[in-house]
């Protein structure tokens, strides 16, 4: 009995490594310098006086800016549909530490070309991004993860009724 419950545990330990593989997600916490070694004479919590700093320096962000509508869908369809935006401004705000403090720094506006796409280099870090205020667009905010030397993110917005 006990070689069948080995098995087993073997079986699930390979799958959980198996799974736990992706490079899509963030990065673990050790990574961002907040592993054991960070933690050491800490009491057991990380340091939050200011963002880890070991993202790139800079980082080219590109992707689509897409107006989402709601429409008369055929039976069983969607009732959502989305198309490029052209012209539209929309803004990078790093989400940081700063002495313990949240805060949030424009680091750059991009706007949309006639595809609805868009490109912009930024600093590495976390980001809110959003529509220029006054755009005609909802307040969406897009989080985005900039933490590799290239990086895409599709940004929706709703327009205001």
């Amino acid at each position: 009995m006990r070689s069948g419950s080995t098995i087993l545990l073997a079986s699930l330990a390979a799958a959980v490594a198996a799974c736990s593989g992706s490079d899509t997600l963030a990065p673990a916490p050790d990574q961002l310098g907040l592993g054991p070694e960070a933690l050491a004479g800490n009491g057991g919590s990380h340091d939050t006086t200011d963002t880890p700093q070991n993202f790139p320096a800079v980082v080219h962000a590109t992707g689509h800016v897409y107006v989402v509508t709601v429409v008369q869908a055929p039976a069983g369809g969607d009732t959502l549909s989305r198309a490029p935006l052209a012209g539209v401004k929309i803004e990078f705000w790093r989400n940081q530490l700063v002495n313990g403090a949240a805060t949030s720094k424009l680091e750059g506006t991009a706007t949309s070309d006639a595809s609805g796409t868009f490109s912009i280099d930024i600093p590495g870090g976390y980001y809110q991004v959003r529509p220029v205020a006054g755009s005609g667009y909802n307040d969406t905010v897009e989080l985005f993860y900039a933490g590799t030397a290239q990086a895409s993110l599709d940004v929706y917005l709703w327009p205001k009724q």
